[in-house]
């Protein structure tokens, strides 16, 4: 009976990317990782959880000093070094969320994120298609990239997620008030440029407290163009779109937010365009909405704990900015 490293993944493919997996370390990680230990046969985390917190967790190998003779065969055993354990890390994942997020994400593409707007805890992290943490070389040949982590590598367009961004510029700069009214008759016309609505119909005279619930196209290019590109990603750089969040996990992706103010405005304003986002810079940002202004790093380890059950390190929210818009501007978008 020998002693060994062994990792249980109970939760298989729904806590894959969120906590990663170990394998063999690598001739360039050992060039990296050699003064603090590591060397050739370790097996080490390579993504997720199981890398950030390597350190932490891996804890230190035992083994025997044996004596043997020419031909190989064991005289005695000289001395014995016990292995020590690796120390626990408390999570602030809800388990039953992030089994609810990986069951209504069901077999699509896509990742979720669910983070606490009062702290920035991440509560639940999903992305499909995953892997078996334990069974990888079953998925080296799949399509779909199901290693990689679309909550946190991902780059995509914000979609209609940017018109929150377009509805506080127009309204904090004074282009638009509350209760102005744009007509949408399904389409805006711009020289001779159609740009539509999602309703073909159009969605008639509305102002902000409807044309933010209803997604109207029409209302948010025209008080986009009123508002110009370089203030809407002026707002866009302030909610630190386009810019690390600085969570608790390795290869976070920044996304990307132009320098150029030549961009159309009407395709801006819907979240269109030459600008990249992850979903947790989302998350990060509607949480921003949902507490006022305060801008949480988001973290997944609460405390670090020892096998003695010593608490060695504990991780507090950290406000990373506040942003400053006025009260009646964020109780309108709320």
């Amino acid at each position: 009976i020998q002693e060994g490293l062994v990792r249980e993944y109970p939760l298989g493919q729904s806590t894959a990317h969120l906590l990663g997996y170990i394998g063999e370390i690598s001739e360039k990680q050992i060039l990296l990782l050699k003064e603090k230990g590591y060397k050739s046969g370790d097996v080490i985390g390579q993504d997720g959880i199981e890398k950030f917190y390597d350190e932490y967790i891996r804890g230190v190998a035992g083994g025997m000093q044996v004596e043997v003779d020419a031909r190989g065969y064991q005289n005695r055993i000289v001395g014995k070094k016990g292995s020590i354990p690796g120390n626990d890390l408390i999570l602030t994942v809800d388990q039953t969320i992030q089994e609810i997020a990986d069951e209504e994400l069901g077999k699509r593409q896509g990742s979720i994120v669910v983070m606490d707007p009062r702290n920035g805890q991440i509560l639940a992290l999903i992305s499909k298609p995953a892997f078996e943490p334990d069974n990888l070389q079953k998925y080296f040949s799949k399509s779909g990239h199901p290693f990689l982590n679309r909550a946190i590598k991902g780059q995509y367009s914000p979609g209609s997620v940017f018109k929150i961004i377009t509805a506080i510029s127009a309204l904090e700069t004074g282009e638009i008030a509350e209760y102005d009214r744009v007509e949408c008759t399904g389409s805006l016309y711009v020289g001779d440029r159609e740009f539509n609505c999602w309703k073909e119909d159009g969605h008639g005279w509305i102002d902000i407290n409807l044309a933010l619930p209803f997604s109207c196209n029409v209302f948010f290019g025209t008080i986009g163009m009123k508002v110009g590109v370089n203030k809407m990603l002026e707002f866009a750089r302030m909610f630190e779109l386009g810019k690390p969040t600085g969570i608790d996990l390795p290869g976070e992706k920044a996304g990307f937010l132009t320098d150029s103010s030549t961009i159309d405005p009407l395709n801006l304003s819907i979240g269109q365009g030459p600008i990249l986002v992850t979903p947790i810079q989302l998350a990060s940002f509607i949480s921003m909405i949902a507490n006022g202004g305060n801008i949480w790093k988001p973290y997944i380890v609460k405390e670090i704990i020892s096998p003695s059950g010593q608490r060695l390190k504990e991780f507090s929210p950290t406000i990373k900015s506040t942003v400053f818009v006025s009260s009646s501007t964020m109780d309108i978008v709320k």
